[in-house]
């Protein structure tokens, strides 16, 4: 899973640059988590979604998707309101 983890995050910083992440397994064999950017600025959040679904689609495999919980999708500021809160 940790090799998984780091080609998640390896690839999804070659689509969104300078991201950050904050991901953890959920169960034994899925992860989730946030995916920080300061590029979904302005973008409502079907259209985040859309984004990463798309790259996770062009870039894993079906099975390799299916270890995909969730990627909540936030810019740093909303993040850190969200941490305040």
């Amino acid at each position: 899973m940790e090799n998984f983890i780091r080609k998640l995050k390896r690839m999804l910083r070659q689509e969104f640059p300078k991201c950050e992440f904050e991901l953890e397994r959920k169960g034994g064999d899925r992860v989730g988590g946030f995916l920080i950017w300061n590029g979904f600025e302005g973008l409502e959040q079907i259209d985040r979604q859309r984004k990463v679904s798309a790259v996770l689609k062009q870039k894993l495999s079906v099975a390799e998707r299916q270890h995909v919980s969730a990627l909540l999708t936030m810019t740093p500021d909303e993040m850190e309101f969200a941490r305040q809160a």
